[in-house]
């Protein structure tokens, strides 16, 4: 629905999961948090994932729309961040990037948003311990990337079986991303898994199937153009590496979105005077366990003015 207010024209909808998602109609800016919970039944601790992914204006001038950004309706581009944070006040910018070779000389990247998994070196536990993570190498196609059915060949035959380490580029699809990152490892030793969202740019945080899985090596997802864009340069021979970089920005506003969190808060800044907070109520399942708000904001405090959904 929309609401009208002294701030301008917001555009608000809500999903299935704890999900809120809002755009100030009049700057196009937008704020989307999905909150999700992993439950490792080895420990039985409880783990909150919050998925924010927010796009603003751009205000310097560019020459030409990037990976990661878009165009509004004005023509100006609009910058896309994702950020995963936990409820202690940590905050992790996922980013992959693509190098690739110009010419003999030169080489370029661009660089793609991903979101993490909830299991393996890129649990959010994992990062707060590390500070984050990156990790560079040479890209290899393993289609679906599953493990063999019995009597079956693995769903990635056709890559070359001396491969060892590396990052392996995996389809979304067919089998667990779980599984695709241990059968990933087992036959090829990679340091690193991209999950491709096949068909779309959409991103979410992959779930685990009930363990942290800590020998996993780091997996991330991206989206169909980031994918695209490793497969493409690698045929023509291009692609010098990947590198898959989540680093920890906490609340040091350096870039937009600015997030703080607690225990029962959470409170996402937008760069043009309004957010969004969500607080967590005493009782109720993860579906109607959190309350969202469009709020007011001024110098990364909040006053006044909620609209509560």
């Amino acid at each position: 629905f929309n609401y009208i207010t002294h701030l301008g024209k917001f555009h608000i909808e809500g999903g299935l999961l704890p999900d809120f998602h809002t755009r100030h109609v009049e700057s196009g800016e937008y704020i989307n948090v999905t909150i999700s919970q992993t439950v490792d039944f080895d420990t039985n601790v409880v783990d909150n994932y919050i998925m924010i992914q927010t796009a603003r204006k751009e205000e310097d001038d560019a020459d030409g729309t990037q990976a990661g950004e878009k165009k509004d309706d004005g023509g100006r581009e609009m910058v896309e961040n994702v950020l995963f944070v936990d409820l202690q006040n940590n905050a992790f910018v996922c980013e992959l990037a693509v190098v690739f070779r110009i010419d003999d000389e030169r080489v370029s990247e661009i660089t793609y948003p991903c979101a993490i998994a909830s299991f393996g070196e890129s649990r959010i536990p994992n990062l707060v311990t590390t500070g984050g993570l990156e990790i560079s190498g040479t890209a290899f196609d393993v289609g679906l990337g599953c493990p063999p059915k019995e009597g079956d060949a693995a769903q990635d035959d056709y890559a070359d079986p001396g491969l060892s380490g590396g990052i392996a580029l995996a389809y979304r699809g067919t089998c667990t991303f779980e599984n695709k990152a241990t059968h990933v490892l087992a036959r090829y030793a990679a340091d690193a898994v991209v999950i491709v969202n096949g068909d779309s740019d959409q991103l979410f945080i992959m779930a685990s199937s009930g363990s942290s899985r800590e020998e996993l090596p780091p997996v991330v997802m991206v989206g169909a153009a980031g994918g695209d864009t490793i497969l493409e340069e690698a045929f023509h021979d291009n692609v010098v590496s990947v590198r898959i970089k989540i680093q920890n920005i906490g609340r040091s506003g350096q870039q937009w979105p600015v997030v703080q969190t607690e225990d029962s808060v959470i409170e996402v800044h937008a760069s043009e005077n309004w957010g969004v907070t969500a607080k967590r109520k005493e009782e109720g399942n993860l579906h109607d366990q959190w309350n969202f708000y469009v709020s007011e904001q001024e110098e990364y405090k909040y006053e006044g003015h909620n609209i509560e959904i």
